[in-house]
């Protein structure tokens, strides 16, 4: 039972990273250094999820 929402909290994450991503493209294309965070981010949160 953990593990399942374990695994549904990962999924959460990777979701409102995606979005986030999704936003700093739209208003900032330049900032680089922020958008590499919050891909490192979610491929950690994407690598988890897929070690389960």
């Amino acid at each position: 039972m953990f593990k399942a929402f374990y695994r549904a909290y990962l999924r959460f994450l990777l979701s409102r990273y995606t979005r986030e991503l999704q936003v700093l493209a739209a208003q900032r294309a330049n900032d680089a250094l922020a958008e590499q965070v919050l891909t490192h981010e979610a491929e950690q949160v994407r690598a988890r999820l897929l070690m389960l």
